[in-house]
């Protein structure tokens, strides 16, 4: 079992988000802590889509695919969670 990297007692793992917009269905993969995924995709998208972590599995599958992982920009001294 893989361990994770720890901020502020939040774990961090890759976020699978995703979004319906007129009809179209799209998926963005984000590597972070979820009070970061919350504030990175609020800040680009305005708001945030349906997620899930994926396990380390799907990241390989993900990465063979070519697909692109962002990183969430790491929230320093957040003291308890989100925003």
């Amino acid at each position: 079992m893989k361990r994770y990297v720890e901020r502020n007692g939040w774990g961090e793992r890759v976020w699978k988000v995703t979004y319906n917009r007129n009809g179209f269905e799209f998926v963005i993969y984000v590597r972070g802590t979820e009070p970061e995924l919350h504030d990175y995709m609020t800040s680009e998208l305005g708001n945030v889509g349906r997620y899930h972590a994926i396990s380390e599995e799907q990241q390989e599958m993900v990465n063979k695919l070519g697909q692109k992982i962002y990183i969430a920009p790491k929230l320093e001294d957040q003291e308890d969670g989100y925003y």
